[in-house]
């Protein structure tokens, strides 16, 4: 999107950026543009017809689009790091019952618990369960093959 920023003059990028930022349109024109002396309306006429400009406006939905991507990958990010953590208490956890909640987080958040399956895991010890769990994340790749999760009872 640097070819559409080139086309814009230094003022109309300013005014996309601060719009962008959710500033009101006609405080993004403040600040842009040399409003002293002009009455609010006419301000909001002016920064109504250069958020309508087709450059700026494009620019502005770019501005923005990054912005939601950006959004979108920082929240990313924090699920990562907190199945990577969950992960690692599965893995490593010295008690039983931590990594048994470790991997039933893994579970629900792999959507492994839908209420078919809990119907059919009834009569089943909870052993029996929990292999199911390790082997359904170890096939997942989550997991990995002959990990250090012990099946021990709790």
């Amino acid at each position: 999107m640097a070819t559409i920023a080139n086309r814009l003059t230094g003022k109309q990028e300013c005014f996309a950026q601060q719009v962008a930022l959710g500033r009101p349109l006609s405080d993004a024109y403040r600040t842009s543009y040399n409003a002293q002396g002009m009455q609010a309306p006419c301000v909001w006429t002016a920064a109504s017809r250069m958020a309508s400009h087709p450059k700026v406006a494009l620019r502005i939905k770019a501005l923005m689009a990054e912005k939601e991507a950006q959004r979108r990958m920082q929240g990313m990010t924090r699920a990562e790091v907190v199945l990577s953590q969950l992960e690692d208490i599965a893995s490593t956890a010295p008690s039983d019952l931590a990594r048994l909640r470790a991997l039933e987080l893994l579970g629900k958040h792999l959507g492994l618990f839908a209420a078919t399956q809990q119907a059919s895991q009834q009569g089943k010890s909870p052993d029996h369960i929990q292999s199911d769990i390790v082997s359904k994340l170890e096939r997942l790749g989550i997991l990995k093959s002959g990990g250090a999760i012990s099946t021990n009872r709790i």
